[in-house]
């Protein structure tokens, strides 16, 4: 099992703030605070995107959602690139 730390947005939308691997190592009190979960998804790798896991308490229910990001000097260079690329093609 999992154990997830929230903070609450709505009664249906909490925001994911702390995942604990290994909640056996918690105290009782320390996971009074928190919902078990079997799993989690994998997120998507999106450009210029951040990841951030919410969890619906009522339908123990995950998911992502996506926020804008600045691009890295990596990422201009590729956006650049295929640019190039597509305007040579």
């Amino acid at each position: 099992m999992i154990l997830l730390r929230t903070t609450k947005i709505t009664d249906e939308k909490h925001l994911v703030r702390v995942i604990e691997y290994k909640p056996e190592l918690l105290t009782d009190e320390e996971k009074q605070d928190g919902y078990l979960v079997e799993d989690i998804p994998v997120p998507q790798n999106i450009v210029g995107k951040i990841a951030e896991l919410y969890y619906n308490p009522q339908s123990n229910e995950l998911w992502y959602e996506y926020i804008d990001r600045p691009l890295t000097t990596d990422e201009i260079a590729n956006q650049k690139l295929q640019e190039n690329e597509q305007r040579l093609a």
